[in-house]
C-alpha cells in the first residue's frame, strides 16, 4: 500500500514503530517517503491531535473545511516528532489503514513551512519530505 504525499489516513490500532507507546486509532498526514533508491524506505507520517499544546509549530484544521476527513477541529503539532514508518510496516497493517482524503495545496504549503522550521525533523528527513512535496508541486515559493 502506497500512501500519497498530502493524504490523510485513519489508522486503527496504530502502534508507533520508532517511539513505542500504546496502540490507538489515529489520523495521520503522509508527508512523503524516501526515494526508492534508498536501502530502507520510510514513509513519513505526522499525527493529528485535538489537544492544542500552545506550541510554536502548529497548523490548525477545521472539520468544516474537510467534512469528509475530520469530525472535530484538530491540529498538526510539529513540536512533536513525526513517525518514520518502514514500508513493510504499512504493508503489514494495510487492513487497518483507511484513506480519508487529501489536503489542499494551500494547507500543504502551511504544513511544509512548519516542517522546515520545526527542530523535531532532522536535515535528512527534511530533504526527503521537501522532495516528496516538490513532486506534488508544493514548494515554499508560491
Amino acid at each position: 500500500m502506497e500512501i500519497e504525499t498530502g493524504t490523510v489516513v485513519y489508522w486503527r490500532h496504530f502502534r508507533p514503530t520508532n517511539l513505542g507507546g500504546e496502540i490507538k486509532p489515529v489520523y495521520m498526514l503522509c508527508l512523503g517517503r524516501d526515494p526508492i533508491t534508498c536501502d530502507a524506505i520510510f514513509t513519513y507520517l505526522h499525527r493529528f491531535t485535538t489537544k492544542k499544546s500552545g506550541g510554536k509549530y502548529m497548523v490548525p484544521f477545521d472539520q468544516h473545511k474537510y467534512p469528509n476527513i475530520f469530525t472535530e477541529p484538530c491540529v498538526l503539532d510539529f513540536d512533536e516528532r513525526g513517525y518514520e514508518t518502514p514500508g513493510y510496516y504499512i504493508e503489514d497493517n494495510a487492513e487497518n489503514i483507511e484513506i480519508k482524503g487529501k489536503l489542499n495545496n494551500d494547507d500543504l504549503r502551511r504544513v511544509f513551512k512548519m516542517i522546515s522550521k520545526s527542530p523535531k525533523y532532522s536535515p535528512v528527513t527534511r530533504v526527503a519530505i521537501r522532495d516528496s512535496f516538490s513532486r506534488i508541486g508544493i514548494t515554499l515559493k508560491k
